[in-house]
């Protein structure tokens, strides 16, 4: 395991993946491996950030300062700057009269802002989380209560209930942060022995999603099929990530795919705003085709640009706006 205060590389190199099946899984609608992709990858980026929960020992009045500048002024800023570019590219190119702007899009974001929802949901989840884990000490009680949060969410969504600014999204998401902090705290990923034997049984249970058609969508809280069997799964393919972001980590001998996706790794946060725009202008500017039209080439041409785009425009953000914005001190 990494020392305090060094990056955990296995988990940067699971985040670089990871935001690459993301980028491939928005491509569009039925594109190929959609569905495969939103079984687990929602799931893997919450379980990512569980594995770093440090908050416990914090008043909640930090934790509440820390949880803004990391997700709500990063939420703000990106939404600004990718909706200002939007709307530039759309009226550059005549398109002006296609431009639908709702007020509703502050607080639930769609069109090429719609992945933003993640940031306002990882916000509740650490928050919610911080009580779980401070004031409930026993950790079979904050699994069960984690437990519930998914089930209550799976109800509401049974029962056609939509909560505000992804509240159900973020109950569901719960458990997973909860093992991804499990995970660290028992050190999971230490042995490659009994880490292999849970692989082979997350594969399993990866597969049993996929024949059983269970169907995922985080940002609508949508669960199709059996809640169990849909919890397990998506368990399961995030662990086969973290699983072969270890592998990599200790055995490959190409650096440049371990540099490249630790890079991707360290940059999730900027890709994951910014793709979706990229996407768009890929598609406005230079006519890549739209994904009922796409080959798995042109998913790939997507893909590449997308992550590469975000970085161009994103980058610079990260690092000349976002530092110097302090609201709350």
């Amino acid at each position: 395991m990494e020392k305090i205060g060094v990056r955990d590389k296995t988990i940067d190199i699971a985040k670089g993946i990871g935001i690459i099946i993301v980028v491939w899984g928005h491509i569009g609608q039925d594109f190929i491996l959609k569905n495969e992709i939103f079984l687990f990858h929602m799931p893997l980026f919450f379980l990512l950030s569980g594995y770093f929960f440090k908050d416990k020992g914090l008043t909640f009045i930090d934790v509440f300062k820390k949880r803004i500048q990391s997700y709500i002024i990063p939420y703000f800023v990106f939404f600004i700057i990718i909706l200002l570019c939007f709307i530039l590219l759309y009226v550059s190119i005549g398109y002006a009269d296609k431009i639908y702007l709702s007020p509703k899009i502050i607080i639930q974001p769609y069109g090429v802002v719609r992945a933003l929802w993640f940031l306002l949901s990882l916000f509740e989840v650490h928050i919610g989380y911080y009580f779980i884990a401070k004031y409930i000490r026993k950790e079979w009680i904050q699994s069960s209560v984690c437990l519930l949060c998914l089930i209550l969410s799976h109800i509401a969504f049974r029962c056609g209930i939509s909560l505000p600014l992804y509240i159900d999204s973020s109950l569901s998401m719960m458990i997973f942060f909860h093992i991804g902090y499990l995970m660290h705290k028992y050190r999971i990923l230490d042995s490659l022995k009994y880490s292999l034997l849970l692989l082979v049984v997350c594969v399993l249970f990866y597969i049993a999603g996929i024949i059983g058609k269970i169907e995922i969508d985080v940002m609508v809280n949508k669960i199709e099929g059996n809640l169990l069997l849909a919890f397990l799964a998506a368990f399961g393919g995030a662990y086969i990530v973290l699983y072969v972001s270890l592998l990599l980590k200790k055995y490959n001998k190409i650096s440049f795919i371990n540099s490249t996706l630790n890079y991707l790794g360290r940059n999730t946060l900027t890709i994951f705003s910014m793709h979706l725009l990229c996407i768009e202008v890929a598609r406005c500017l230079f006519k890549f085709p739209l994904s009922i039209d796409a080959t798995i080439l042109d998913g790939i041409y997507t893909t590449v640009w997308g992550i590469l785009g975000s970085l161009i425009i994103g980058i610079p953000i990260k690092k000349y706006i976002l530092p110097y914005i302090r609201i709350i001190r």
